[in-house]
């Protein structure tokens, strides 16, 4: 999710906005059981901070939540890292649909940004070896049907709409 704060933050200048960002690293903005990989361990420093960080939003009443995070990332298939402790898509939609029924019962308007592509290699590194190779930048290009997992756009366009978010 912190990829949108540089564009948003910009936005929010050019606008006028007061803008706050509530993100921690690896957490789900989806209400599902959290795994931390290097400390080897469940992760309840995620739903603590998914809990403060809905509290805060409760508090604020701002005028519009921006949520984005790395879907594929928590669910099992070839896009996460978490192994055994990656959910099914049934759990993720549910903790998606659980999240947003929370902001939306604190009357808060929501627009969810689909989910992260993902390069599946470090693109710095490889435009980094492109340029030092004299090859075109282009071949660290990631077709989109390799960047995203087809399966779960459909499930955030239905979550979103069973909850009344854009």
């Amino acid at each position: 999710a912190d990829q949108w704060s540089t564009p948003l933050a910009q936005l929010a200048t050019e606008q006028g906005w007061r803008l706050i960002t509530l993100l921690k690293a690896s957490c789900a903005v989806s209400d599902i059981a959290a795994y931390n990989n290097r400390l080897r361990r469940d992760w309840p420093e995620c739903t603590e901070w998914r809990n403060r960080a809905m509290a805060e939003i409760r508090r604020l009443q701002p005028d519009l939540v921006v949520v984005s995070q790395f879907s594929s990332g928590y669910i099992q298939g070839p896009w996460t890292s978490r192994g055994n402790h990656a959910v099914t898509y049934e759990e993720w939609q549910e903790g998606l649909q659980r999240s947003l029924q929370q902001l939306r019962a604190a009357n808060v308007p929501v627009l969810l940004l689909r989910d992260t592509p993902s390069p599946g290699r470090n693109v710095g590194t490889c435009i980094a070896r492109s340029r030092w190779r004299g090859m075109p930048e282009a071949n660290c290009d990631t077709p989109r049907l390799n960047a995203l997992d087809p399966t779960i756009s459909p499930l955030e366009r239905a979550v979103a709409a069973s909850v009344g978010v854009r």
